[in-house]
């Protein structure tokens, strides 16, 4: 059986093998992830004394007490990556509480950096004139049933798009501001 060519260059090599060192994806996951069949990994990599020494100094890399917090880090994005594919789904579903929907929306923004932690500053927003900005405020309220959240609101505060007036718009020339605009 003719085995197909694949790329495994010592670049190749040490980031699989760094991956696998650190054990957060799956072999199946890191092989498709980067193209390469498991009949060459069994056979060609995976018996490579060249690639595993890659595999041994990664994993003491990797494992390094030093390393702790990257460690840490990494798996928590991954988990946090993951568990928003549910929350999505939550989010989405209108059986759930209105309220509880907003708090994870508003939990997923400032996890983004989005939002600052005090959860009403937008991150990287440009402080200018007021007219250089958009401001957007939403309005929440239980309609006066018991345990509401009446008079929350949501405010997104950004910089307003502003194109200079030598950009072209959809290839129509040159935007033309005039009075009235």
């Amino acid at each position: 059986m003719q085995l197909p060519d694949v790329n495994l260059s010592d670049a190749v090599l040490q980031e699989l093998a760094s991956e696998i060192a650190r054990g957060i994806y799956t072999l199946d996951a890191l092989l498709e992830r980067f193209r390469i069949p498991p009949a060459i990994f069994e056979q060609r990599i995976k018996p490579s004394r060249r690639f595993l020494a890659m595999l041994g100094e990664a994993a003491i890399t990797w494992d390094s007490t030093l390393n702790a917090r990257t460690r840490i880090r990494a798996k928590s994005e991954v988990m946090f990556e993951q568990m928003m594919l549910k929350g999505y789904e939550y989010y989405q579903d209108a059986s759930q509480p209105l309220a509880a929907r907003v708090q994870l929306l508003q939990t997923i923004a400032k996890a983004a950096g989005i939002v600052g932690g005090d959860g009403n500053t937008v991150v990287g927003a440009d402080v200018g004139r007021p007219s250089d900005r958009v401001s957007i405020t939403i309005n929440l309220s239980g309609h006066g049933t018991p345990g509401s959240d009446r008079g929350r609101t949501i405010t997104i505060d950004q910089p307003s798009p502003v194109l200079p007036e030598s950009d072209a718009v959809d290839g129509l020339g040159p935007l033309q501001l005039g009075p009235g605009t």
